[in-house]
C-alpha cells in the first residue's frame, strides 16, 4: 500500500473535495482518500500508481500539479 500526496489546482471547496474523493474511491485498490481544499492537497492510500491517480484527477476536471 502506498501513500501519495498530490497538489490539486482548482480544488477550492467541499464540493470539489466530494468529486475528487468519489472519483478516486472508485479506483480499484484505493483504500482511503483525504482531500483538503484549504491546502489544495489530496492524500491517497492506494495500490494504483501515482500516474493513474493523476489521470483520474484530470478526468474529474482538476489539475494535479505534483
Amino acid at each position: 500500500m502506498n501513500e501519495y500526496t498530490v497538489r490539486v489546482d482548482g480544488m477550492e471547496c467541499q464540493g470539489c473535495e466530494r468529486v475528487i474523493r468519489s472519483r478516486l474511491t472508485d479506483l480499484p485498490g484505493v483504500t482511503d482518500v483525504v482531500p483538503d481544499a484549504d491546502t489544495g492537497e489530496v492524500r491517497v492510500y492506494a495500490d494504483p500508481t501515482r500516474d493513474r491517480i493523476r489521470e483520474t484527477i484530470v478526468d474529474a476536471g482538476y489539475d494535479p500539479s505534483t
